[in-house]
């Protein structure tokens, strides 16, 4: 039997430690990597602590202003929900085609003035922040009252009898479900067209409701409901809804 090696006679490696991997953080004995980390953490705030410094006075303003700008579009997506939510009928036209391009627009503006580093007229792009900010106000109040206008002002349509059908679009937590009324042709009271459906759940008399200015409403004046112990909606026969059967009547 081998008698043990003293450690003072080992002539092997001078480390016998795994080998380093590369890009690998190495710290030394005793030393925590949390402490690493903080100090990368605290250089980098520090870094841009030190950047905020630099930038002049007079460019924290713009920049200030860019981001109040930028946000603005908020308003305009709370005024079409607004419009959306006023009132029993269904709006089907709501011209919110303008609310995007004036969004993108002064969105593209604030990020014009945020990327700038020039000090010209400093007084002049703060101005026209504030501007297009006040202007964004403006727009989104006024997107409300000319809807409220043109709901009121708008000429009734005669009656008539749809198919109700419901569409549904884009995935969980944004999925949203649109309500179409379709006639017996197959062409949509909101508008276009599409192949006429054998039968529905849902007959409906309703009427158009067409406004000044682009905006347009379906007004449902009475709808086929569930019948029988169940409570459930049966399919409605093309030639049972386009009739003149009274719809609290229709069989199911």
């Amino acid at each position: 039997m081998s008698e043990p090696t003293d450690s003072s006679n080992w002539t092997g490696p001078s480390s016998i430690a795994a080998p380093r991997l590369r890009g690998a953080l190495v710290h030394r004995y005793g030393e925590h990597q949390v402490s690493t980390d903080f100090a990368r953490i605290a250089a980098a705030q520090a870094d841009a602590e030190r950047q905020a410094k630099e930038m002049p006075p007079e460019l924290r303003g713009v920049l200030g202003r860019a981001w109040l700008l930028l946000l603005s579009p908020l308003m305009l997506v709370v005024a079409n929900q607004v419009v959306h939510a006023t009132g029993r009928d269904l709006i089907v036209q709501d011209n919110k085609a303008y609310l995007l391009a004036w969004g993108f627009g002064v969105a593209a503006v604030a990020l014009s003035q945020m990327v700038s580093k020039s000090l010209a007229l400093i007084w002049a792009r703060k101005a026209i922040l504030v501007g297009a900010f006040l202007a964004t106000v403006g727009v989104a109040g006024g997107y409300i009252y000319v809807a409220a206008k043109s709901r009121q002002n708008a000429a009734f349509s005669t009656p008539e009898r749809t198919y109700e059908l419901y569409q549904s679009s884009g995935s969980a937590p944004l999925r949203r479900t649109e309500i179409l009324h379709q006639r017996a042709d197959g062409t949509l009271l909101g508008g276009g067209r599409r192949e006429p459906v054998p039968y529905a759940t849902t007959c409906a008399l309703v009427q158009r409701l067409q406004g000044q200015y682009g905006f347009s409403w379906v007004r449902v004046l009475e709808r086929s409901g569930p019948r029988g112990r169940t409570g459930l909606h049966w399919p409605i026969r093309r030639e049972e809804c386009f009739s003149d059967i009274p719809l609290s009547s229709l069989p199911r």
